[in-house]
């Protein structure tokens, strides 16, 4: 018979969560063009890598029990 622990996730940090959500919060104005982030080019969607990058860690966060 199979064990039914499986893969649990935990809670992030708050010092993660924090920084994801300063991330999200530039990333998101910066999409819909509320806040002009210098050297912004664009090949280079500074706004689009803050979100995915906040993404990661919300991810990473609730995987690994130390970030």
């Amino acid at each position: 018979m199979a064990r039914r622990g499986g893969f649990r996730t935990n809670a992030p940090k708050k010092a993660t969560l924090i920084i994801s959500l300063i991330l999200w919060l530039i990333g998101l104005l910066d999409g819909l063009h509320v806040i002009h982030i210098p050297g912004n080019s664009g090949n280079l969607a500074l706004g689009f890598w803050c979100l995915v990058i906040a993404g990661l860690l919300m991810m990473l966060g609730s995987v690994l029990d130390a970030l």
